[in-house]
């Protein structure tokens, strides 16, 4: 008998767990897989009325940085408008931040979010490129050991021209650390990290790595078995 009690309490913790509503972290997580535009725009407005409750600089890099994961999906959907709006409104809460004496996140996030407004506006490339560099540099030397910083980094020295100072090889070696470096943290809901390994993947097959690139999608397929970008268009390329 109190074997059979112990398993119906088990049951009923088990369906309540069920039962709580996602997390916005979670839910998130979902929506940066899938490319879910809509769901991300209707997250980054909740924690936009809760930011203007309640605003702080730690709400405000969450804000900016929920914004600038969710460009991706605006490509994918090729909104371009919904992208330079998301872009426009990350850079300027993040440059506040910059005002007011933000650390090393907000200078990797601002490199990003630079770096997303050179794909938008190739033109604009000498000017802000050098900007994203700057500001990808800065952050290293503030918390080189931050997983965020260096995946920005690693970004910024990938897609920069070698000539202005860019460097596969360290793109690469920089996209790896990144991936240690949120592995040790913990990965749960954790979109950067997918986004690291899709970048160390890219990186890899422009050095002609492709088994490597490969391992590379298939793990962050293991984490996010739905993580569009890698399963319906690198892996694909790769593949091709």
């Amino acid at each position: 008998m109190k074997k059979y009690f112990i398993l119906w309490i088990s049951l009923l913790a088990v369906v309540a767990a069920a039962a709580q509503p996602a997390s916005r972290e979670a839910r998130y997580y979902q929506a940066y897989q899938k490319n879910n535009l809509a769901q991300l725009k209707a997250i980054i407005q909740e924690m936009e009325a809760e930011y203007r409750q309640a605003p702080n600089p730690v709400a405000a890099l969450a804000l900016a940085k929920a914004k600038y994961g969710a460009v991706g999906a605006c490509f994918a959907h090729q909104d371009e408008a919904s992208a330079e709006q998301l872009l426009d409104e990350a850079a300027k809460q993040t440059k506040k931040l910059l005002k007011e004496g933000g650390g090393a996140a907000a200078h990797a996030l601002y490199s990003g979010i630079l770096g997303m407004k050179v794909a938008l506006a190739p033109l604009k490339g000498p000017f802000l490129g050098a900007q994203a560099s700057k500001n990808a540099a800065r952050a290293m030397e503030l918390e080189p050991d931050n997983p965020f910083v260096r995946l920005q980094h690693s970004n910024n020295l990938f897609y920069t021209p070698p000539a202005f100072g860019g460097d596969l090889q360290k793109a690469i070696e920089g996209f790896r650390l990144a991936c240690q470096g949120f592995e040790a943290q913990g990965t749960e809901h954790n979109w950067a990290y997918l986004q690291c390994l899709a970048m160390l993947g890219q990186a890899l097959h422009a050095d002609g790595q492709k088994d490597n690139a490969h391992s590379a999608y298939q793990k962050a397929l293991a984490a996010a078995p739905e993580f569009s970008w890698v399963k319906d268009k690198l892996l694909p390329e790769l593949e091709q």
